[in-house]
């Protein structure tokens, strides 16, 4: 079976800066990048074969030419390709966000839910990210928050080095901060639902999506419990990556938890 070089699809988000051009020498002909999709079918960036006699055909274009079976055997059950690679260079804040689940995803975007795993690559000294809520929160307090501009006081915030990774279940709300570059795995999903982003857009819709995550086990535990746990195993790792695999086998999640009082855990975002 042929090996092809992919040419990842740029992202020039405002947040972005010029580190993937200027250490991973990725190429851009813009003044920042923000992102570079390396492994992607997705439509919103597909990866390009950059190289050889398919050169130029998008991943998605070169799979519906040859047919499911360049992916391996394991992608047959799959109907979509199951995962999507990117770099992320944060130069500035993104925006404080979360991602539908599975079933919440496919009822309201006709597309997957995201939940994603984050491999710091580089890391200012100081640098940190956003995960979950320090303490529970009423929808009231939630939305005066983010009305008031203060919603980043009571967010769980987590001193980052390089090599540390997270584990990000759908439903959680979460942030990149600005100083570092970070390697994501995630669900082929492009969901995102912002709750509030620093003033540099206009009218932010406060997101009231039902609450809902999945087996509360690892790195949330540890947030949950006031015990920042950054630095994981690479058997973790391994564990972290099956477990975005496995949630693309399920149009929806058997096992999920719905919080159904009218507060918020530590993780998610407050029950509509």
């Amino acid at each position: 079976m042929p090996v092809y070089k992919l040419k990842p699809a740029c992202k020039d988000y405002l947040w972005g800066g010029d580190r993937l051009k200027k250490e991973y020498h990725k190429e851009f002909a813009g003044e920042r990048l923000a992102e570079t999709w390396e492994l992607s079918c997705h439509p919103d960036g597909p990866s390009v074969i950059a190289e050889g006699p398919e050169a130029g055909l998008t991943l998605p274009q070169y799979i519906e030419k040859h047919g499911k079976g360049v992916l391996g055997s394991n992608c047959q059950i799959f109907q979509d390709f199951p995962i999507l690679i990117k770099f992320i260079d944060a130069r500035d804040d993104l925006s404080i966000q979360v991602h539908p689940n599975n079933i919440d995803a496919l009822e309201k975007e006709h597309q997957y839910g995201k939940t994603e795993m984050w491999y710091v690559l580089e890391a200012e000294e100081g640098a940190y990210l956003y995960y979950g809520f320090k303490r529970p929160l009423t929808q009231e307090e939630y939305r005066r928050r983010i009305r008031d501009n203060t919603l980043e006081e009571v967010l769980n915030a987590v001193p980052v080095q390089k090599g540390d990774m997270f584990y990000i279940p759908a439903g959680t709300v979460h942030a990149i901060c600005k100083g570092m570059v970070i390697a994501e795995i995630q669900q082929n999903s492009n969901v995102t639902y912002r709750v509030y982003d620093h003033g540099r857009v206009g009218a932010v819709q406060i997101v009231t999506v039902t609450g809902q995550q999945g087996r509360n086990f690892g790195p949330v535990r540890a947030i949950m419990s006031g015990q920042v746990r950054t630095r994981f195993p690479a058997s973790y790792r391994t564990f972290a990556y099956n477990e975005i695999i496995s949630l693309q086998k399920r149009n929806s999640l058997q096992e999920v938890q719905t919080w159904t009082t009218n507060e918020c855990s530590p993780c998610i975002l407050p029950t509509g």
